[in-house]
């Protein structure tokens, strides 16, 4: 049986629920279709619950001769449980392509180098992949990130992130995800290989 989704709008925001039986928009019995403003994901139930938009931001961009600045929308995936006293993951939508979103100062996690012209994501020297998710161009990278423990106890590299950035000529889409706590395993990606199947394939479903 799948979970029901809500839908509540409040004014700049908007928020999508998840709740009792439902069959609209439903990929599978353990996948959600969430829908609201200018981004479309399937969630997958046992990651996470909801999908939170905040504010639209009119990003103020630093290409010269640029007329006008892309619009950029926060938003959160709701995780179905904490994870390292994390409760959300955040992301973006900007809507512009990569060139034009990377260049924007409202760009957080990632960014183009003015010198080299590469995407960088999180860290000037984190590794970045370019890959394909569905029809999207992905850039990926796997920074440390900040972690704490069930006394409270905050370590800034304690915990393993996946950070994608989705783009196509219309829209690129930016998300860091909290996997876990970071133990050292190695290859990161083999380490992680079945949370990373399902986020990839959610990240893939991205419209």
């Amino acid at each position: 049986m799948t979970s029901k989704q809500f839908f509540i709008r409040f004014g700049c925001c908007a928020l999508l629920i998840a709740g009792a039986p439902f069959q609209a928009f439903a990929a599978t019995s353990s996948e959600n279709m969430a829908s609201v403003e200018d981004i479309a994901i399937r969630l997958p139930t046992d990651m996470y619950r909801a999908l939170v938009v905040g504010e639209l931001d009119a990003a103020t961009s630093v290409v010269a001769g640029e007329k006008g600045a892309p619009t950029r929308i926060t938003f959160s995936l709701i995780k179905s449980k904490p994870v390292g006293g994390t409760h959300s993951d955040g992301g973006s939508v900007c809507m512009g392509g990569i060139h034009l979103c990377a260049t924007a100062q409202s760009a957080d996690t990632y960014w183009m180098d003015s010198a080299t012209g590469q995407i960088r994501i999180s860290d000037p020297t984190e590794s970045v992949q370019q890959t394909r998710l569905g029809d999207w161009t992905a850039f990926e990278a796997f920074p440390l990130c900040g972690w704490s423990s069930e006394a409270g106890v905050h370590s800034p590299y304690g915990g393993q992130c996946y950070s994608v950035v989705l783009t196509s000529p219309a829209k690129t889409v930016a998300v860091q995800i909290l996997l876990g706590r970071n133990s050292g395993c190695k290859p990161i990606e083999q380490c992680w290989a079945k949370p990373l199947a399902k986020l990839r394939r959610m990240m893939a479903s991205a419209r």
